[in-house]
């Protein structure tokens, strides 16, 4: 007896097998398959949105760390030299106002102590006269043992190659007298622009943008606050820096930093 199948039959289960190897997904589970796809991607976007928020504000962070930082190390070294080269006892150096910081200086540290009393010159022979040049003015320290006072005057020019100032009129001077090149700076904070400027006798200068507070208190040896330059021992100075553009929870991103520092130049 033959073991081959009817023919017919052999047809009908191939046909049957080739239906089953080529039936695909139903509609139900191509959406399915749809869904779970959008749910996988779209919790990767909110992951990958979500790094980015967070190294923009880690970045941020960073920017107004080393802002504020740039700022605060800036103005420290220029107050922490106040009374450098200058008389100790008998000058306002550090005046605090309403509206900035006064502080007086002699960046060149170019002074002159007078040994002989000269009436009546135009022109003055010292030892070293390249500290003075650039300086269109003097200041005359006058030695009084009751009531020490300045007088200021205007240099015509400096002569550093025979080491000789020129005044713009007579001049008296007397032993023990010092004469100095000083340098008026101002610290303002313009609160609406938010620069912090430098005000010189040449005009001004931003030393930086985005400061939204510059504050300074002066403290005596017991620790009460003064505004006496006499009485002054330390400083606490306080600097806020705010990001131009980065936000937290609707309010600008800022950085607040504060140093206390001595005095290097006071003299007790």
């Amino acid at each position: 007896m033959s073991t081959l199948g009817h023919p017919e039959q052999c047809r009908r289960q191939h046909a049957h097998s080739s239906g089953n190897a080529l039936h695909g997904f139903t509609l139900i589970e191509l959406v399915i398959i749809i869904v779970f796809g959008v749910v996988v991607m779209g919790s990767l976007l909110r992951l990958l949105d979500s790094s980015t928020r967070s190294y923009a504000a880690m970045d941020s962070l960073v920017e107004l760390n080393q802002n504020v930082s740039v700022v605060l190390n800036r103005l420290t070294q220029d107050f922490m030299q106040a009374g450098a080269d200058m008389p100790q006892r008998d000058s306002a150096v550090l005046c605090p106002r309403s509206d900035s910081i006064v502080l007086v200086c002699n960046p060149t540290s170019a002074f002159y102590p007078v040994v002989t009393d000269q009436d009546a010159i135009t022109k003055l022979f010292i030892q070293d006269a390249e500290p003075f040049f650039g300086y269109t003015s003097i200041r005359h320290f006058v030695y009084d043992p009751e009531t020490p006072y300045w007088n200021t005057y205007s240099l015509t020019s400096v002569d550093t190659a025979n080491d000789t100032l020129h005044f713009a009129s007579t001049i008296a001077i007397g032993r023990g007298d010092v004469l100095y090149c000083t340098q008026t700076r101002s610290y303002s904070l313009d609160t609406d622009k938010s620069f912090l400027f430098l005000n010189l006798d040449t005009g001004s200068v931003v030393l930086a943008d985005n400061i939204s507070e510059f504050s300074m208190q002066f403290f005596t040896d017991s620790g009460s606050t003064t505004t006496d330059w006499h009485e002054m021992r330390t400083c606490s100075l306080c600097v806020e820096v705010r990001h131009p553009t980065r936000k937290s929870s609707g309010t600008a991103l800022k950085k607040r930093q504060c140093k206390m520092f001595f005095f290097r130049n006071r003299i007790f």
